[in-house]
């Protein structure tokens, strides 16, 4: 699996200035992280399990667990239940 590069997702993070970010395609949690880190409440949402769980395992690894909400399911179905400031679509590519 690949992440958003650190400086990438601090970058865009600091830029967005949200208190709430819905990361869709969340992945392995990079651009959550990033999010986090900057300061935002996250709800990562992820299809695949393996990758949820090493989502909720970087988070913790960077202290932003507490922050970090790791859903796992179909994000066309999850997301118009949510609320947020922000968004955040990076779909998988390759």
């Amino acid at each position: 699996y690949s992440l958003t590069p650190e400086a990438i997702a601090l970058a865009l993070a600091e830029r967005a200035r949200a208190s709430h970010v819905i990361d869709v395609c969340a992945g392995s949690g990079g651009s959550s992280i990033g999010f986090a880190r900057a300061g935002a409440r996250v709800t990562a949402i992820e299809l695949d399990e393996a990758r949820a769980r090493d989502a909720r395992h970087n988070a913790r690894l960077y202290g932003v667990g507490a922050q970090v909400t790791v859903l796992v399911g179909d994000a066309t179905t999850i997301l118009p239940s949510l609320e947020a400031d922000l968004v955040f679509i990076d779909p998988p590519w390759g």
